[in-house]
């Protein structure tokens, strides 16, 4: 379907969903049926899937495209219209002012620690998500509007964990980049999506990993649990994603070893069960570190995005 081929049915869905951009299967649904009614359109529940594909086809010129994928925290089917641009990742962020949209074109920067972290945490502290706010923005505007983009699907939030995740939006919106890009993002082994939040096979060395909303479709409370890939024991004890946390704070990292050598051989050592998280350096040290990985001059992908969008 070309431009001129679009009907007046296309159009109006269309220019409904350029102000929400975000929204649910049953929405897309309850959409469709309003503008068929009002264009005077047989509206048929099921045609809906090939009514967006027509309507693909129709605004591919214009680099959008409408996506659909499931939320990791809900398991529900979310729609979004994208800007398959990656170079423009924030044009389409209508409704926030400059100020905040400076704030929002540093978000490439932070997914990029995000996707990089340790563990398969795919997850920002909120302490780093607030280092990296604009010098004109006070504590309490950067956290209203590092809930807005929670609200609107760029960012998740683990309130348990206290780590902004990857939003829905942002899998859809930077779906292909994610996957040329960064070879450590991995797909669910059943629903072939992009995973940042669910569990993982027992086994380090197998590559399985399952959405939470699939690990529950997919294994029988009246059946062995096993892992789909490799066929060993699934034991629903090792995620990725914020829950990854725990497992993270127990295994050490490399900087928590070479810290640990650095006081010496002879420390006496913690017993596991009691524990707690390691913190090696203070909030300045860390925010000056923040400050000194922004001036590397090794740019991530997604940074260089967000410089090109700076201009």
């Amino acid at each position: 379907m070309n431009r001129s081929s679009m009907t007046n049915t296309h159009r109006a869905f269309l220019q409904a969903c350029m102000a929400t951009q975000l929204f649910t299967e049953d929405e897309a649904h309850d959409l469709y049926r309003r503008v068929c009614e009002a264009t005077q359109v047989p509206y048929h529940e099921e045609r809906l899937l090939d009514f967006m594909a027509d309507l693909n086809r129709g605004i591919d010129k214009y680099d959008l495209e409408f996506r659909k994928a499931a939320n990791e925290d809900t398991g529900e089917i979310c729609w979004a219209l994208v800007n398959t641009n990656g170079d423009r990742i924030a044009q389409y962020a209508t409704g926030y002012s400059s100020q905040e949209l400076q704030y929002f074109k540093k978000i490439p920067g932070q997914l990029d620690k995000m996707i990089r972290s340790e563990h398969e945490l795919y997850a920002l502290s909120s302490i780093q998500a607030l280092n990296d706010s604009p010098t004109t923005m006070t504590r309490v505007q950067t956290e209203a509007l590092l809930n807005r983009f929670v609200t609107d699907g760029w960012l998740s939030y683990a309130s348990s964990h206290g780590q902004y995740g990857l939003g829905i939006r942002t899998l859809l919106e930077l779906q292909t980049l994610l996957k040329d890009e960064y070879s450590m993002i991995k797909e669910c082994t059943l629903c072939m999506d992009t995973i940042s939040k669910g569990e993982r096979c027992d086994d380090v060395r197998c590559d399985a990993r399952l959405h939470y909303h699939c690990a529950r479709r997919y294994f029988r409370p009246d059946a062995p649990h096993k892992c789909p890939a490799c066929q060993k024991p699934w034991s629903h004890a090792m995620h990725i994603g914020p829950q990854a946390t725990a497992a993270a704070a127990t295994t050490p990292s490399t900087a928590t070893r070479t810290h640990r050598h650095s006081q010496g051989h002879n420390q006496p050592s913690t017993p596991a069960s009691s524990q707690a998280p390691v913190v090696l350096i203070d909030e300045d040290e860390e925010e000056e570190q923040v400050k000194q990985e922004e001036d590397e001059e090794d740019i991530s992908p997604l940074r260089r995005s967000s410089k090109r969008l700076r201009h």
